[in-house]
């Protein structure tokens, strides 16, 4: 697996820890408890569809060495290992520290071609978030969701058009009326008109001081088709879902990347020091099958 120094990080390879506990007390972390990893894990996949299912990744962030799970790192002085907030055990987790005035808190890279030599069509991510009751963002902004950008297209106002990169990071955004932040997904596809993407909400708002399973599903379309699949639950329960995207109309775009984006703005950085928090990152090849995945039409 590659090896990159990044922020003074030596950056290798992936980690895989079973058994830990999730900061709420979820068990084992485990993303499928009626699943479990293939017998041999060094056989080599079929066909794509049987790569996107081989890829298992858990970074349980118990201490500094998760970090050496990710391809890259940039902005490392806000990301930090400390006990996990709200829990009466003993469980760490990650902080990610806003600063007043700065937009950049931290980014995670996980590259698939790096990590296991190919890209998939589909990927399913499950991690734990957790808004610090410092967190008031006064504009929308960035967290964890997959991409594909080549360093081309799909983020920075650089214009997704088919053929030249796409993403699907999560997002936040301004708390409502009850003090809680609304998130979702911001979108680089193949059908935006300018120059920025597009919001795909989520219809939970997240309370600050308090634990929440997230997981994401995203499977590319066919190239050129409105066929694209995008859900997201929160602990479990349908909080969005889409069957039309279309962010490719190659089949040279793959999934390039899991990408743990944390970021205030747009155009308004943080007006105070705020945290968020994020443990017990599983990155999966196929959606777990105990996750609902009806239509909720």
């Amino acid at each position: 697996m590659a090896t990159t120094s990044v922020a003074g990080l030596s950056v290798a390879g992936c980690l895989e820890k079973v058994g830990e506990s999730s900061p709420t007390g979820d068990g084992n972390g485990d993303v499928d408890e009626d699943e479990e990893p293939a017998d041999d894990e060094d056989e080599e996949p079929a066909d794509d569809e049987d790569e996107d299912g081989h890829i298992r990744t858990h970074v349980p962030f118990d201490d500094s060495g998760a970090f050496d799970a990710f391809t890259e790192i940039y902005e490392a002085d806000s990301l930090s290992i400390v006990p996990a907030p709200g829990y009466e055990g003993e469980s760490d987790s990650c902080e990610v520290s806003f600063s007043e005035g700065d937009h950049g808190a931290g980014s995670l890279h996980y590259l698939f071609r790096d990590e296991h030599d190919f890209e998939p069509k589909s990927m399913h991510a499950t991690y734990w978030l957790y808004f610090d009751e410092s967190f008031q963002p006064s504009f929308n902004g960035k967290l964890p969701g997959f991409a594909g950008t080549y360093d081309n297209a799909g983020s920075a106002g650089r214009r997704s058009n088919g053929t030249n990169g796409w993403s699907a990071r999560g997002s936040f955004y301004i708390p409502d009326s009850d003090g809680n932040v609304p998130i979702g997904n911001y979108i680089y596809h193949a059908d935006m008109n300018g120059s920025t993407g597009t919001h795909a909400y989520w219809d939970t708002a997240l309370e600050r001081g308090q634990w929440y399973r997230i997981d994401q599903y995203l499977q590319l379309n066919t190239p050129g088709e409105h066929d694209g699949i995008l859900r997201g639950w929160i602990d479990r329960e349908v909080a969005y879902e889409s069957e039309e995207w279309n962010w490719r109309d190659t089949d040279d775009l793959r999934i390039e990347e899991w990408w743990g984006h944390f970021y205030h703005g747009g155009s308004e950085p943080a007006p105070q020091d705020m945290s968020l928090y994020i443990d017990d990152l599983h990155l999966v090849g196929d959606q777990p099958s105990h996750l609902d995945a009806r239509s909720r039409q």
